[in-house]
């Protein structure tokens, strides 16, 4: 009984191994079918950002996150187009009336760079026909950080003590005129501890801004 007992074990542990193992490759396939997909576009294509842009629906995420990184090298028109405005400057654009009903479409990036949701805003918010002229809000924002001090070990290792901020600015696409200048804070970072615990990280970071606290101020001017 015990022996048989040991084998369904040995199985079970060559099983895990197998899935995890199939997991594992199915990745590095992804990865680099996506790498050499973009790779394609970038070489063969004299104007790529089309093709970019398509591969940012794609099923297949890895290749989505590899179009966005290719994107903010060869620059997507969109957020090109409407990157002054983030420095006051107006640009072809639908007019913003607060008065009349919504939906007032925006965009959200950090100048013609993309921000984590950049693009998972502009499908809730954005224009269908990703023209910069059927925009009425730019939302500008710049990633900022209060520096808390370091930890130091008696290994001589450090660790930085960082509270994550996170400015919002919003603009009138037509008019470049500024509208509102929001900063969020994430929490402080915790304090020093007694001794370094493993970690591959040299910094103790505060809590992150989320999506949620963002989508609740977009959500008072798309509305």
């Amino acid at each position: 009984m015990s022996r048989y007992r040991k084998n369904n074990d040995d199985a079970a542990i060559w099983i895990t191994f197998g899935i995890i193992g199939a997991f594992f490759l199915a990745g590095f396939s992804l990865k680099t079918i996506s790498e050499a997909n973009v790779n394609k576009i970038l070489s063969e294509e004299d104007d790529p950002a089309d093709s970019l842009i398509l591969a940012l629906d794609d099923w297949n995420p890895i290749l989505r996150d590899y179009a966005e990184d290719a994107l903010n090298e060869v620059g997507d028109p969109l957020l090109v187009a409407l990157a002054p405005v983030c420095q006051g400057e107006a640009v072809e654009a639908k007019a913003y009336d607060p008065s009349a009903a919504g939906p007032h479409t925006l965009v959200f990036a950090s100048g013609s760079y993309t921000h984590d949701w950049t693009y998972e805003f502009l499908e809730d918010y954005g224009p269908a026909s990703r023209d910069p002229a059927d925009v009425e809000l730019v939302v500008c924002v710049t990633r900022e950080i209060k520096k808390y001090g370091t930890c130091d070990f008696e290994s001589g290792a450090t660790r930085s003590r960082i509270q994550q901020k996170l400015r919002i600015k919003i603009y009138e696409a037509a008019t470049g005129t500024l509208l509102e200048e929001i900063l969020l804070e994430g929490s402080e970072p915790r304090q020093c501890p007694p001794f370094q615990l493993l970690s591959n990280s040299s910094t103790i970071y505060g809590s992150k801004i989320t999506e949620k606290e963002v989508r609740e101020i977009l959500e008072d001017y798309y509305q």
